[in-house]
């Protein structure tokens, strides 16, 4: 097809539509980047046209219901119960508008239609083309690592480095694509083959997610589009059937070799991962529920979920935790309350309506051929978002929805009013007013980010006025943002002691500088009461101020609450106890904890426990032990099974912890750890091919965890000697697992960072709490057989900085220094 610029179709529209091409690929990554420009831009045009005497676009009830939305977004931000969450959440609202409101003003040609679809098209083929090859080299490495079926590692594909998930979200926002696309050159045969090529790898693309709710939105595309060919009857019924057949048989030619994956997948409730997912489905629709009660109306606030995602979720410590309901008209019901979904429905059926309209009233085949594919991939774009939240989170299918809207409603009708450009001038100069407000929160935001980040190099620095100068100045640009009196909090409050030191009598914390900690950790629970990390920091600065373990508890009670899995809570309740000489209270804790994160039993905090009450830690293991077996007897589950395995491999039984785990990694295949342990039992039997086998596949499911690591490194360097090639693999494992060691966060600060958009890498008050926690190696022996492995290749220099780092307390140790 050839674009042609006569007297109607100028320049200027061509090179409007590559502009707004530009910002919808921008915008498909990053809705932040382009938001200010397409603002200023589109805000510009809207006045500008609805004061000329051109044409414009009339105002129909999409545009009405979508202003509403507007509306009721900015009324969401106001009684939102954490609205620095909410802000981000307005923005996307207006550039949904804008983006929609934009392609409408750009698309008053049949030819900037053409262009558009064309753009869109081999962007999309280029994805899927790259996420492709992404995809076999991925399933090549888990081939080699032995492992066939990927469906079970599906959650690790991330082309883009995108969820799995989203990407699937978006494979079905490619299926119109090609089609309409290929409808522009149906007369060519090169074209058709082009066309049904480009479909089937787009279907293939939705197949590779292995996602359940992606095909089911898959058929319904297909089903739907197949419907509304038949019933406005765009082709013959043999020209159908035969079209059909063939775009089924290219499709099912290209997902032949992964056939056994997508039948695990189809099995729905066959596997145990399959049976958890549902089963965690079902107790977020109960959970989510029961949070409607006191924000019925205006809901909790946009991207406010994680903060009360807890508050009706029954103790589990086989449970997990979710940003998102995995269901976008939940969440929407949940952050936006009864309001935001009639107007979100509303909205989203107007547009099917307004598309219906123009297949009905369609100038050519062509034209209704396109709208008609266009209803079908609307369609199953929301049925996509019945099985998981990317409408309101993903760039991606947020630009690309906007996009779809704005080509359903290029035709303008139904028309709301008569006094179009009265309205159009209304909306334009409000939106300008409310853009100037969003710039200078924005502008706040950032600024009050800056100074933040400022705060915690000073901390990290160890300069403490710098950092608390820089963290007050955040404050006063962002007081709402709650992390932010956290980490002053932290600044003023923290003290680096040993843990098991804290009953002692001789601590003695700035007794001044408590209380305003005390005040600042008191305005963050102001902000979000629902934050188990601000109920724990108040519960220790109390502790340490006034020595008072009654006040201490009532905090920590309910950090635990709140987020009764925190092995940090647990232990925190433990030794507030065992400073009141309540032993029973606090082992009860401990062995709380060791039950939740069986890990810890190898840490300097269990460790030093065994000093202060030698044989204890082995009872305590032992009734973990034994009240794991009996939850599972009860309620069998592959999360406990794989724990009951740790703690029978330190318990010196190999053998039941060899079969249970390896029970674990058949039934959970994506589980790291339990290949790191059979690894080490591997190790034990004296087959260490099979062992450093077992490592690297633990490494491979989660390249950040350090352990296996460690261990591969501890293995080879044993069969080192003057091997120069193990010397460089014991090299690069240590390095690797110590820099991965060195940045690990607390429990608390993993889940905060899900749960606050505007949010500090915070820590806790009694700083050494989370790093007692979780084992600690001999890092000085570590160093020192990275400085005989350097030795070994030659590299002097080397070997003397590691033998040096070796001498220090690694505890002072950062990663900067790992060369």
């Amino acid at each position: 097809m050839k674009i042609s610029f006569d007297s109607k179709y100028r320049r200027q529209d061509f090179l409007l539509v590559l502009l707004l091409l530009i910002v919808i690929y921008i915008g498909f990554w990053n809705i932040s980047v382009v938001f200010p420009v397409l603002l200023l831009g589109t805000t510009f045009i809207i006045l500008r046209l609805a004061t000329s005497d051109l044409n414009f676009m009339t105002f129909t009830w999409v545009d009405a219901v979508f202003t509403l939305l507007l509306f009721a977004e900015i009324l969401n931000y106001c009684f939102s119960i954490y609205p620095p969450n909410s802000f981000l959440s307005f923005e996307r609202t207006l550039y949904f508008f804008l983006i929609y409101t934009s392609v409408r003003i750009a698309l008053k040609h049949i030819q900037s239609t053409h262009t558009l679809i064309l753009g869109l098209s081999g962007y999309a083929l280029l994805l899927i083309l790259i996420s492709f090859s992404i995809f076999l080299s991925f399933q090549s490495q888990l081939q080699l690592e032995g492992w066939s079926d990927i469906s079970h590692f599906k959650s690790m594909f991330a082309p883009f480095k995108l969820f799995t998930n989203e990407w699937a979200s978006i494979a079905v926002c490619f299926l119109p694509l090609p089609l309409i696309a290929g409808s522009l050159f149906r007369d060519s045969k090169v074209g058709i083959v082009l066309t049904l090529f480009a479909f089937a790898l787009t279907n293939l693309s939705v197949f590779m997610s292995f996602s359940r709710g992606a095909y089911v939105s898959l058929i319904i595309f297909w089903v739907v589009l197949c419907l509304l060919l038949w019933y406005f009857q765009t082709f013959h019924f043999k020209i159908l059937i035969r079209l059909l057949l063939i775009g089924s048989l290219s499709t099912t030619l290209m997902v032949t070799t992964i056939s056994r994956p997508i039948l695990t997948t189809l099995s729905l409730n066959q596997t145990v991962s399959q049976q958890r997912s549902n089963q965690g489905r079902l107790t977020i629709l109960k959970n989510s529920l029961c949070q409607l009660e006191n924000y019925w109306f205006l809901g909790v606030g946009s991207n406010n979920y994680p903060i009360v995602s807890d508050l009706c979720q029954p103790a589990n410590e086989d449970q997990g935790f979710s940003r998102f309901t995995n269901n976008t008209y939940l969440q929407i019901l949940i952050e936006k309350g009864i309001l935001g979904l009639l107007l979100f429905s509303l909205f989203f059926l107007l547009v099917l309506r307004a598309l219906w309209q123009n297949i009905k009233h369609a100038h050519s085949p062509s034209s209704a051929l396109m709208d008609i594919i266009l209803l079908a991939a609307l369609i199953s774009i929301f049925v996509r978002e019945l099985f998981f939240s990317t409408l309101l989170y993903s760039s991606a299918v947020w630009t690309l929805t906007s996009v779809y809207v704005g080509i359903a409603t290029r035709r303008s009708y139904p028309v709301f009013f008569k006094g179009q450009k009265t309205l159009w001038l209304t909306l334009g100069s409000l939106i300008l007013s409310v853009s100037l407000w969003s710039y200078y929160q924005r502008y706040q935001y950032y600024e009050a980010n800056r100074y933040a980040s400022e705060a915690q190099k000073h901390w990290y620095n160890h300069a403490p006025n710098e950092a608390l100068e820089n963290i007050q100045k955040a404050i006063d640009l962002a007081p709402q943002v709650a992390p932010y009196h956290e980490l002053a909090a932290f600044i003023i409050g923290s003290f680096p002691i040993e843990t098991q030191s804290l009953c002692s009598d001789s601590l003695q914390p700035s007794l001044q500088a408590l209380p305003k900690a005390i005040q600042y950790i008191d305005q963050a629970l102001e902000l979000n009461p629902h934050d188990a990390g601000f109920h724990f920091t108040k519960g220790w600065l109390s502790f340490l101020l006034k020595r008072n373990p009654e006040q201490t508890l009532v905090h920590f009670k309910q950090a635990i609450a709140l987020d009764p899995n925190n092995t940090e809570f647990l232990v925190g309740n433990g030794l507030v106890f065992e400073c009141q000489g309540d032993s029973l209270q606090a082992f009860s804790y401990y062995k709380q904890a060791i039950r939740r994160d069986p890990e810890a039993i190898d840490s300097d905090f269990f460790q030093a426990f065994e000093v202060r009450y030698p044989g204890k830690l082995a009872s305590l293991i032992a009734q973990s032990t034994n009240d794991l077996q009996n939850k599972i007897a009860q309620n069998y589950s592959t999360i406990l099974a794989a724990k009951l395995g740790k703690l029978w491999l330190k318990q010196g039984k190999p053998q039941e912890a060899k079969n249970i785990l390896q029970k674990v990694i058949k039934e959970l295949p994506y589980l790291s750890r339990p290949y790191c342990y059979l690894g080490s039992i591997a190790a034990m039997e004296g087959d260490t091919s099979q062992a450093l086998i077992l490592y690297r596949k633990s490494s491979f499911l989660n390249v950040l965890d350090y352990l296996p690591l460690l261990e591969m490194a501890n293995l080879r360097y044993a069969h080192m000697q003057q091997d120069v090639k193990q010397a460089r693999s014991v090299v690069n494992s240590y390095r690797i697992a110590a820099d991965h060691y060195l940045n690990i966060h607390s429990l608390y600060e993993s889940k905060a960072a899900l749960k606050y958009e505007h949010r500090t890498d915070n820590g806790l008050v009694i700083q050494n709490l989370p790093a007692t926690l979780r084992l600690q190696p001999d890092w000085n022996r570590v160093f020192n057989q990275i400085a005989q492995a350097y030795h070994l290749l030659k590299s002097e220099e080397l070997a003397s900085h590691y033998r040096i780092l070796a001498s220090k307390n690694h505890k002072y140790i950062e990663r900067k220094e790992l060369r």
